[in-house]
């Protein structure tokens, strides 16, 4: 029962590995506007680009940290579980946390960003009137 945690949490280590190797190009300005690399957002010009995937790539990086941290603590429960007792029920709620963590919070950065580009462009693009 318990190796189900330490494989949801090695498939979790393995997305936070990605989506940081994914956002450090966004947030160091590398990547430039294009159809293929970066948050689709309705940004007319690199400054507005640039600016939505920095954000966007700060809220990817922050909420990995998070989920690493659950998986993290999931790989230790796993050890020690291997050592002493530790009741099915506590594992059935590591797995079912992993589960909804590794799900849930890479969306929630999606859904920051996209509120973060619609507020920035259209306060933009009243400023531009």
């Amino acid at each position: 029962m318990s190796i189900g945690v330490l494989i949801i949490a090695i498939i979790n280590i393995s997305m936070v590995l990605f989506f940081i190797g994914m956002s450090i190009p966004l947030l160091k300005g590398q990547i430039h506007k294009n159809k293929w690399y970066g948050f689709r957002v309705g940004a007319r010009t690199e400054e507005e680009w640039q600016l939505v995937n920095t954000y966007g790539a700060q809220r990817v990086i922050f909420w990995s940290k998070w989920l690493f941290a659950i998986s993290a603590l999931s790989l230790i429960l796993y050890g020690i579980s291997r050592i002493t007792a530790i009741s099915s029920a506590i594992i059935i709620a590591v797995i079912i946390v992993e589960l909804f963590c590794g799900a849930i919070m890479p969306l929630i950065a999606v859904f920051q960003t996209a509120f973060y580009a619609s507020d920035t462009l259209s306060g933009r693009q009243k400023n531009s009137r």
